[in-house]
């Protein structure tokens, strides 16, 4: 999330904030700050309209963040992300392939657990010994993290509709 974080009369003046949420939950009492910025702020010109804007455009794992401070500035940050995926041997990953189907995960066997990500590392869910699991609700592409009841860790995008 981000967010207008102080005013003119602010240190730093005009500054924004990059939040990150704990869980799919997006409760506020875990939020985590992960960066002000601009670290000097954009500036303590007052104005009587009091705007700060900030616009996030998303393209894949790269996300641009444009913020707006009346009579302050404007400026654009790019953050991007490189996922990290764990090389799987491919007899493994056959034998614990996750299907999606009528709003549910579905393995071929019974894991040890399957934890749910969005594409921006978040923790989406997470479910113990099973061999079928509820998909979030919300559309999109999530990466499925599997321990095997014999220990090994698989990986695999999935995407729902």
């Amino acid at each position: 999330m981000v967010t207008s974080a102080t005013n003119t009369t602010g240190v730093p003046a005009s500054a924004f904030r990059l939040f990150k949420f704990r869980d799919a939950s997006k409760s506020f009492s875990d939020i985590d700050c992960l960066w002000t910025f601009p670290q000097a702020g954009m500036g303590a010109t007052s104005n009587s309209y009091r705007t700060a804007i900030p616009i996030v455009v998303t393209n894949g794992y790269t996300a641009k963040i444009y913020i707006y401070c009346g009579e302050n500035g404007l400026g654009m940050y790019e953050l991007n992300m490189n996922p990290v995926f764990t090389s799987i041997d491919k007899n493994t990953t056959e034998n614990y392939s996750v299907l999606y189907s009528q709003h549910e995960f579905r393995l071929p066997k019974m894991v040890k657990k399957l934890d749910v990500y969005s594409l921006t590392g978040q923790l989406v869910n997470s479910f113990t010994n099973i061999s079928a699991a509820k998909a979030p609700t919300t559309a999109g592409i999530y990466v499925v993290k599997i321990t095997t009841v014999e220990g090994e860790l698989i990986s695999q995008k999935v995407i729902v509709n």
